[in-house]
């Protein structure tokens, strides 16, 4: 194990990496890699491992963050009802078996799901959630017309789809149409408005 751990010091295309993520065991000759990398990456390590006289096998059970989001993607592909609808909103990334969730869902019951189903893929280690709900984004929308004294006294549906936000009713001045646009833009995740 020392002498493997010394060959990857000394090659110099992996010195720069942080092998700090890596797990190394060795017994009788049989050498057992767990952790994270990058893809382009595990043929170095491999390679400077099969170099280590004694070396007979290398069982690679590594995980790079490339293979953790296509896994993720996977999982979320084979659930129809999220494919269908809320899978084309998502933004997510990977960085050293952590994941990160950005995006908008129509369904309040997909944020559970889609959390459950990240954490359920080999190699994730947390899951980091900032998806909106557009459930949620409806209630601040509103929320944020009725405390305008110009615009509270007038009907205004909201709904949204996606953090698109759409507002019914109507104003009698296009200034008000206007200030109805800004106050509903300026809530946090709204991606744009419709009237």
């Amino acid at each position: 194990q020392a002498n493997i751990w010394e060959a990857l010091r000394k090659e110099s295309a992996l010195r720069s990496l942080d092998l700090g993520s890596l797990s190394i065991k060795a017994q009788n000759g049989e050498v057992y890699l767990d952790g994270y990398l990058k893809e382009e990456n595990l043929p170095l390590i491999e390679n400077a491992i099969y170099s280590v006289v004694g070396v007979v096998e290398v069982h690679n059970h590594l995980r790079t963050n490339d293979g953790i989001l296509a896994d993720i993607w996977d999982a979320l592909w084979k659930v129809d009802t999220f494919r269908s609808l809320d899978l084309g909103s998502l933004s997510i990334e990977v960085k050293g078996g952590e994941v990160y969730l950005n995006g908008y869902l129509a369904q309040e019951n997909n944020r559970l799901l889609t959390e459950n189903i990240v954490r359920s893929v080999t190699g994730v280690v947390a899951v980091h959630s900032h998806l909106i709900l557009d459930r949620d984004l409806i209630i601040q929308v509103a929320q944020a017309l009725a405390g305008d004294e110009r615009i509270h006294p007038y009907i205004l549906p909201v709904d949204s789809f996606h953090g698109w936000i759409h507002i019914g009713g109507e104003v009698p001045t296009c200034e008000l149409q206007h200030r109805v646009e800004k106050i509903a833009g300026e809530v946090p995740g709204v991606r744009g408005v419709t009237i």
